[in-house]
């Protein structure tokens, strides 16, 4: 992923972040970044979107471009995943899926001599259970590490979309209990779209007036390590839904944390500071005050008694976790310290489901970490298992057209083929293992083996 702090600039709204910190005595730091410098000075203002020359070193710039180097790598665009197979032994031997083409769409089978699922924390629970699994911790245990975003207006422009988000951060209140859970505040990157669906409702005036200012506007986001925990299930529609409701001790920790990053864009030379409450008006800096201000602490004062009533201000998840946790046993968790279903053999589950409790960072290295570590226990279980066996006949791969392998891999064939009517080689590579997103759908069915 190519991390470093090494050449990390900072955008105007990460400059905002660490003079205010200075100024209060807070805590503040560099922030390791993945990739490599970027062509434009700006990042083209769209980092927050994605970068189209991959600068940013995510999965399609490292872990898939070094898998597609090995020839062994199919990707199945459209294609939903809708259950894990298992063969008479019990093993995970194929998944279940539609692909879509050209406004219709059919059912495949995709065979392989294991499975892992990586479809998040939403996704891979639900086709856990459609796959007929029964542990009564899939689904259960969902954090959000719920955020709030308040900003400053500036005099100055920031344009804080432009440049690299993220390069830094403030640990002034990541402990609160002494037991690692609080929160960090840093600056986030969003499209004005976004922008305009976090921005409280104090009506049509200040609204407009917040939107015309975003290029003058530094936000900061404070970012709660919870304990709090929520599940996700299908209903009787089959809609995916989801429960959470914040605890007490994780709302004293946000506002904790919203009062520091206030205080931090006031010292850092704001001339308001906007909360994400809807009854909470913004708070205009005193141009002439120096070091603590009272004004500001009674506005933080009616922050605090406002609390975070349902629907009167902005919160938003920043990441999902733990819904198939890693556990010792299965009266614990989902799935083994090895990635592996407790239920089903050779069945792995490799992305931010398996985190036992909410991370206290950001999750991508630690994801990328146990996908590592989950990586290693694939390779000994494909060690052991030389072929690939036929899904259980009484499984909905009974109404299977089996097709050779030549005709399944045409019609299973990634995007760039059908439209360069590139040749699709008969027999594929064996390749380590299936790889499993989620979703759903049906029609008539075809087989591509692994």
């Amino acid at each position: 992923l190519s991390m470093s702090k090494e050449g990390v600039e900072l955008n105007a709204a990460n400059k905002a972040l660490m003079r205010g910190c200075e100024r209060l005595g807070y805590p503040a730091e560099i922030c390791a970044q993945q990739g490599r410098a970027p062509s434009r000075s700006d990042h083209g203002g769209w980092c927050s979107a994605g970068w189209k020359v991959g600068h940013r070193q995510g999965m399609h710039g490292s872990a898939l471009a070094d898998a597609a180097r090995t020839g062994n790598l199919l990707l199945l665009d459209g294609c939903s995943a809708q259950e894990v197979l298992r063969n008479r032994a019990g093993r995970a031997c194929a998944v279940r899926a539609t692909l879509r083409r050209g406004g219709g769409s059919h059912e495949i089978v995709v065979r392989g001599r294991g499975v892992v699922v990586a479809g998040g924390a939403l996704q891979t629970p639900l086709l856990l259970r459609r796959s007929g699994l029964k542990n009564p911790h899939i689904g259960r245990h969902l954090h959000l590490h719920p955020a709030m975003t308040i900003f400053g207006r500036f005099r100055d422009p920031i344009d804080f979309v432009k440049g690299a988000p993220m390069t830094t951060v403030s640990r002034v209140v990541e402990d609160q209990d002494g037991r690692g859970y609080g929160a960090k505040i840093w600056v986030p990157n969003f499209h004005p779209v976004t922008w305009a669906a976090l921005l409280p409702w104090q009506g049509s005036r200040e609204y407009k007036s917040a939107f015309a200012g975003f290029s003058h506007a530094a936000p900061l986001i404070s970012l709660v390590r919870d304990q709090s925990e929520g599940r996700i299930w299908v209903d009787s529609d089959g809609r995916p839904r989801v429960s959470y409701t914040m605890g007490s001790t994780d709302k004293a920790h946000l506002l904790t944390a919203v009062e520091h990053a206030a205080r931090i864009l006031a010292a850092a030379g704001a001339q308001e500071v906007h909360s994400a409450h809807n009854i909470v008006e913004p708070f205009t800096v005193e141009a002439s005050a120096a070091g603590e201000q009272p004004s500001l602490e009674a506005w933080l004062g009616r922050l605090r008694a406002a609390g975070l009533p349902e629907l009167s201000a902005s919160l938003g998840s920043a990441h999902q976790m733990s819904t198939c946790r890693m556990a010792g046993r299965p009266e614990l968790g989902a799935v083994r310290p090895t990635g592996e279903a407790w239920e089903v053999p050779g069945l792995f589950v490799a992305d931010t489901s398996t985190f036992p409790t909410a991370s206290g960072v950001n999750p991508m290295w630690t994801c990328a970490a146990i996908a590592h570590r989950v990586s290693q226990s694939v390779k000994r279980h494909l060690d052991a298992t030389p072929d690939i066996a036929e899904p259980r006949s009484n499984q909905r791969a009974r109404r299977a057209a089996w097709a050779c392998a030549p005709c399944a891999c045409a019609r299973a064939a990634s995007p760039r083929a059908a439209r360069t009517g590139e040749r699709v080689p008969a027999k594929l590579s064996e390749s380590d293992a299936v790889s499993a997103a989620s979703t759903e759908a049906d029609s008539a069915e075809s087989v591509v083996s692994l």
